[in-house]
């Protein structure tokens, strides 16, 4: 059993045994580039009583004296996976007894949360990482930071610097001084002074002088050199690494390297959503009705989303029951594509979920000189499309459109409230109330498979009708804006009214829950916890809120008595459909819990199931599709998407002219808005979508790196441990952005740039 090896002895291909940084800080020292020297404890001494003498004789041997003691877990530094600071390291230490409690601390921050959460979100089994120890002499810096051996371009480097040791860089302690240089040549580009309040040394933090915070800290001569170290590791790893770095007494020592782990994939699944929608077919997209309801699916939420929305589905058999005919060569198709993650209308295929061969169009080229009128898109007659001697025969048909769905107008309601409702509520109902831990997983993939088509297929076919109704029925009063005045659903059924109630205390929170415990916000997302399972958003209810405005002198006439009852009846259905769709979450947290993926059982598809109750492992699978779809999200998508301009996915758009818009350094390319969540220290995360805005970021920030939609701080760099996570996890970020914590309140909602490097507050 091998326990400790000096830097010369480790073996190449040994991550098993040495981690990712001890083999590959042994591998460069073996190289001759300038390594401090050091040794590695290896995973073999984990829990070993023989190691406490193996490293107390290796530290001996190192000569004694201050220390860096660092963690080299067996998936860090990895092509994909930096771990950058995930895991433990402890500065300055010295003495034998030190040196073994640092190594002890290292082998417990395996199972730090930050470290769990990391692996979590990278798809790494916690029982696939161990731990391996670096311990190496300590420089006691004049000046360190990180160096990345290439941008974007390709054609740069960057430095980041600050007094002392580098460990107020990575962290993100202070916003480092930043230089651009040339590959190639070595020349400076550009010099930037940051503002090195603090400065880290091997027995603490102390205070920079005023002086000396703005000062430059690298000279020419050191630059060049680190220019030189650049290229030397590049020319060593065979491609861009991100390395850390010191200068003591005129020599630059290499501290890490790791491989660059974001690169260039923004850019590449840009590149992969503009050939995806190509190849869609269509020749405009829109932000429209469901965009609002379901704005960025899960891929287990859209799989089974799609069910409702498909011409075999849910829809088309609506429409078959309005008159219309839909084009049967859609099949599992329907009127939405997702597009960098978001659901979108598709104008082209709209008319053929009525139509088999549509009769009407979208005027495109009255929306391309005009975009805002296609955020509320009106087909219009297109008798060219049939031609003449079929428009006879077109005319029948709409006619007769028009006519089963006045029909259907004058009997559902009643039919609805009376007949269709209520069963399907009780058996939902019946179903949340069993006990699911008595269902094995065959017996739970079976009953989500029936829930999704009683609820998306079968019953949707209803409930989505009073949608429908009241659509034709506002369109046969010539879209008068107050024809629905006085529309109302049933107060069992009125979220509104409900809430009221529990807010003024006359609905108590386990009548509020029995009635609405099924609802949430962003409600049609299988992920979305329900207000059942989540007692802090039912607080958050519980706030004082304006009561509903009664309406008065409501519209006369049937074709206005019918469309308030349809209206009313629309918010009721709601409320039923939910009701199913609650049940079909049930069951996926179920298995999600029973097989341990911690939420990653919504980035999986119907179809995958079997293969998950069968053994298969998705973790990998898991973590990749997270970071696919943020780094989507991170695309900029305008809300009307034209088919002869899909260099629009992901363009930067100018921030709104109405907004406060506040400048720092772009450190993780995408766009992102939410609501913020201003912290000073590390917070358990919330379940509604947020930007975090904090002072700075170390490793234990990552829980919230894992939930949020973009990054704010105060300081930090390019390279600093929040940067690097944010790229990984394809957050949006920017840094440097002086008195975020102050200037933006939490709740407010805001817009974040990592790419232009600029917040803005829109409201």
């Amino acid at each position: 059993m091998i326990l400790v090896l000096p830097f010369a002895d480790v073996p190449p291909e040994s991550v098993a045994l040495v981690g990712g940084k001890g083999l590959s800080l042994a591998t460069a020292a073996r190289a001759g580039l300038p390594v401090p020297p050091g040794f590695v404890v290896t995973t073999e001494a984990f829990q070993n009583p023989a190691a406490t003498a193996a490293i107390a004789e290796a530290y001996r041997q190192l000569g004694g004296g201050p220390v860096a003691v660092r963690s080299s877990a067996t998936a860090e530094d990895g092509a994909e996976t930096s771990f950058a600071g995930q895991q433990e390291t402890v500065l300055g230490v010295v003495g034998e007894a030190d040196v073994l409690a640092a190594v002890e601390r290292c082998w417990n921050s395996l199972f730090a949360e930050r470290a769990v959460a990391y692996r979590r979100e990278q798809g790494i089994a916690d029982d696939a990482a161990k731990m391996a120890v670096v311990v190496q002499q300590l420089v006691s810096a004049d000046v360190a930071g990180v160096l990345f051996t290439r941008d974007q371009t390709g054609k740069r480097m960057w430095i980041e610097a600050a007094w002392g040791l580098g460990e107020a860089v990575v962290s993100g302690r202070v916003m480092p001084d930043r230089f651009e240089v040339d590959f190639d040549t070595g020349e400076v580009l550009s010099r930037a002074a940051g503002r090195k309040e603090v400065e880290i040394t091997p027995t603490g933090e102390r205070q920079v002088p005023a002086e000396r915070q703005t000062q430059l800290c690298l000279t020419d001569t050191q630059l060049s050199q680190l220019a030189d170290l650049g290229q030397q590791v590049e020319r060593f790893y065979g491609g861009p690494r991100d390395v850390e770095w010191a200068v003591a007494d005129g020599r630059v020592y290499l501290l890490q390297a790791r491989p660059i782990t974001a690169g260039n994939e923004r850019e590449a699944v840009r590149r992969e959503v503009i050939a995806a929608t190509a190849a869609l077919g269509g020749t405009a997209w829109v932000r429209y009705n469901l965009s609002e309801s379901l704005p960025e699916p899960t891929p287990m939420t859209w799989a089974v989303v799609r069910r409702m929305l498909a011409a075999d589905g849910g829809f088309g058999a609506l429409y078959r029951d309005l008159g219309c005919d839909p084009d049967p060569t859609l099949g599992p198709d329907g009127a939405f594509d997702l597009i960098a993650g978001r659901p979108m209308a598709n104008l082209a295929r709209m008319p053929r979920l009525q139509f088999r061969r549509p009769p009407i169009e979208y005027p495109v080229a009255e929306y391309k000189a005009d975009p805002a009128k296609a955020l509320d898109p009106k087909s219009v007659l297109a008798p060219h499309r049939v031609g003449l001697l079929r428009l006879p025969a077109v005319m029948w048909q709409l006619s007769r459109i028009g006519r089963t769905t006045r029909k259907l107008a004058d009997t559902f309601a009643e039919r609805y409230t009376r007949d269709i409702a209520p069963p399907f509520v009780a058996a939902a109902k019946a179903a949340l109330a069993q006990d699911w831990a008595k269902l094995d997983p065959p017996q739970l993939v079976t009953d989500f498979r029936r829930w999704v088509d009683r609820t998306f297929v079968e019953f949707a076919r209803d409930a989505l009708k009073p949608t429908a109704l009241a659509a034709f029925l506002w369109e046969q009063l010539g879209n008068a804006a107050d024809a629905g005045r006085g529309a109302k659903p049933p107060e069992e059924k009125s979220l509104a009214a409900g809430v009221s109630a529990l807010a003024a205390g006359t609905l108590s929170r386990a009548e509020f829950l029995d009635r609405f415990g099924h609802r949430c916000g962003n409600e049609l997302e299988l992920a979305q916890p329900r207000w059942s399972e989540d007692p802090v958003a039912v607080d958050a209810l519980a706030k004082p809120s304006p009561s509903p405005v009664d309406a008065t002198a409501p519209a006369p006439g049937k074709a206005a008595e019918q469309l308030r009852t349809y209206l009313g009846l629309r918010e009721a259905a709601k409320h039923d459909l939910l009701r199913g769709v609650a049940v079909v979450r049930r069951a996926l947290v179920e298995l999600d819990t029973r097989f341990r993926l911690n939420g990653g059982v919504f980035f999986l598809t119907p179809d995958e199931l079997p293969a998950l109750i069968a053994g298969r492992e998705f973790a990998p699978t898991i973590a990749q599709r997270r970071k696919r779809r943020r780094l989507e999200l991170s695309l900029e998508l305008p809300a009307v998407l034209f088919a002869d301009d899909l260099e629009a996915i992901g363009r930067p758009l100018p921030p709104p002219a109405d907004a406060t818009t506040l400048t720092g350094v772009p450190v993780s390319a995408g766009v992102a808005e939410a609501p913020a969540l201003v912290l000073t220290h590390p917070a358990p995360p919330p379940s509604e979508p947020f930007i975090l805005v904090c002072p700075s970021t170390d490793p234990g920030w990552v829980p919230l790196f894992a939930r949020a939609k973009a990054v704010v701080m105060e300081t930090g760099g390019v390279l600093s441990h929040g940067a690097i996570v944010a790229r990984e996890f394809g957050l949006p970020a920017v840094s440097g952005v002086a008195d975020a914590v102050r200037r933006i309140g939490t709740g407010r909602r805001v817009r974040v740039d990592g790419t232009a490097g600029t917040v803005s507050i829109l409201d």
